[in-house]
This record gives structure tokens, C-alpha cells and sequence, in this order.
């Protein structure tokens, strides 16, 4: 029990505004999350990145307010079970500062009429209003027999022993597929995907967006192909998707696809300020 105590002690005073929103059965026992956190060879790394995050949590309480944010959040982050659940976490909470910062307030997770399913955060910017999705998928690399860039480059089935995993395009395209759920129609509504990991997420990325020939192509001349997720018509609802990665707690926008089959364009003015948020 004195290990326990310790743990939750020193949390709550090295990160006292993540402390601030866990709800009391977590000041007794840390949630398993944020115990794996802080735990195993990478715990030094961790307690940096929480560092990082209780920065981001100071920032957005000052901008939005305790209540508002503590009311959102203070569920979730007292119930998180996995390291990957913290690390969504931690994405969530950078775009929505950066935003917020850019914006002058926010709404987290804004709820939307008919619909049980929300986006994690409302701004206006430039005077339209914009919804904002956040997604992180890490990409573990391959197997040890490789993996294919391509559709086309799978091996028979009969090969199936010997087949390199399967391209991260496909991976991406099922993990992404029912973002439109979350948001709503007839509105601008960006995804931010964080994809840390092996080789070239940005490509994998475009590739899951515009289909399987999209790898090599310039990011700002690009057809969709059919098997994209551009191509599908739930997928109107997305105004953009951009490729983000956070840099010591500061938000860079690697890449910005507009989707040309959006129900509701992005705005030229306002792709110029979310490609710039550092």
C-alpha cells in the first residue's frame, strides 16, 4: 500500500492538472494507464510525455475553464485502462489547445442533434465554424517477411506463409472508415490523424485517402481513385484531413488533403491557418 501511495502522491504533485481532473476514485488508485505510464523500462519517457501533458491540460483549462474541461474529460481519464488510450488522450488534448489557442475558446466534444456519436471539438475560426476529429494509429512496422507499399504487390493466397504483412493502406482505410459517424453534416469538419511509427506515414496516409496508386503522387495534384476513402460517399462529410505530430508539445501540420468530393469545402483562409498552427 505505501508503493500505491507513493505513486499517487508523486502524480499529484509533479502533474497537478491532470490530478485536478480525475475524479476521486482515481486519487486513490491511479487508473492502469497511467500506471503503465509511469512504469516498465519506459518509464523515464513517460513521465517526460505526461509532463508535456499536463503542460497542454494548464493551457486549455486556462483558455476554456476548469469546469468545461474537467466535466469532458474527467470520466475518461479516471477509467483509462491502456498506455494507447492515454496516448489518444494526449492527441486529443493538443489539437484541441492548438485550436482553442488559434480560436479564442472552444467547445469539447460538442454535442450534435440526432446523433449519439460527437467530435471531440467546435471553434470558429475566421468567422466559419469547424469541427474537429482526432485520431492516432501507430504503426507497429512490418513482419519479418516485409511489407507491401501496394495492393497489387499482395502475394497469392497459397503463399500465404510467406506474405509480408499487409499494406498499411488497408490497415488505415479500416480504422479510419467510420470517422464520419462522428461528425456532423452539412458543416466544415477536419480529421487530424497522428500516425507515429515506421516508414512513411504520410504517404500511407494519402495513400488510404485517394487509393492504392496515390503513394508517389504530389500531395497537391492527386486523383481519387476508387478504392479511397475520398471516393466513398459517407466521406463527403470530411472537409480535410491533416497529418499532424506533436514536437515537444507544440502541434506541426506535416500535410493537409482537401477532399474534393466534400459536401462542404474547406476554405482556402482557413487550410492556410491549419497548416500553420505551430
Amino acid at each position: 500500500m505505501a508503493e500505491v501511495a507513493t505513486l499517487e502522491e508523486g502524480f499529484r504533485t509533479r502533474w497537478p492538472n491532470l490530478w485536478s481532473l480525475l475524479n476521486s476514485k482515481a486519487h486513490q488508485t491511479l487508473p492502469t494507464g497511467l500506471r503503465e505510464y509511469l512504469s516498465g523500462d519506459w518509464a523515464a519517457t513517460g513521465a517526460d510525455q505526461l509532463d508535456r501533458i499536463d503542460a497542454l491540460a494548464a493551457e486549455i483549462i486556462a483558455l476554456l475553464g476548469y469546469r468545461s474541461v474537467g466535466d469532458v474529460y474527467r470520466s475518461d481519464l479516471s477509467g483509462y485502462t491502456t498506455e494507447q488510450q492515454v496516448a489518444e488522450f494526449a492527441c486529443e488534448l493538443s489539437v484541441c489547445a492548438a485550436l482553442s489557442r488559434i480560436a479564442k475558446g472552444a467547445t469539447l466534444r460538442p454535442p450534435i442533434v440526432g446523433q449519439e456519436k460527437r467530435p471531440d471539438v467546435k471553434v470558429a475560426i475566421l468567422g466559419h465554424e469547424i469541427f474537429g476529429e482526432v485520431k492516432r494509429y501507430r504503426d507497429d512496422g512490418p513482419t519479418p517477411s516485409g511489407r507491401s507499399i501496394g495492393l497489387r504487390e499482395q502475394q497469392p493466397a497459397a503463399q500465404a506463409a510467406a506474405r509480408p504483412s499487409r499494406p498499411r493502406m488497408m490497415a488505415l482505410v479500416s480504422k479510419l472508415r467510420g470517422v464520419p459517424d462522428q461528425l456532423p453534416d452539412a458543416t466544415i469538419n477536419i480529421l487530424f490523424v497522428f500516425h507515429p511509427g515506421y516508414g512513411e506515414n504520410q504517404r500511407y496516409i494519402q495513400q488510404a485517402l485517394f487509393g492504392d496508386a496515390s503513394f508517389l503522387d504530389d500531395p497537391r495534384a492527386i486523383a481519387i481513385g476508387r478504392d479511397g476513402l475520398f471516393a466513398e460517399e459517407g466521406w463527403s462529410k470530411v472537409s480535410a484531413v491533416a497529418y499532424v505530430v506533436d514536437c515537444a508539445g507544440v502541434l506541426h501540420c506535416q500535410e493537409l488533403w482537401r477532399n474534393p468530393k466534400a459536401s462542404v469545402a474547406l476554405p482556402a483562409a482557413v487550410q492556410s491557418v491549419i497548416q500553420g498552427l505551430a
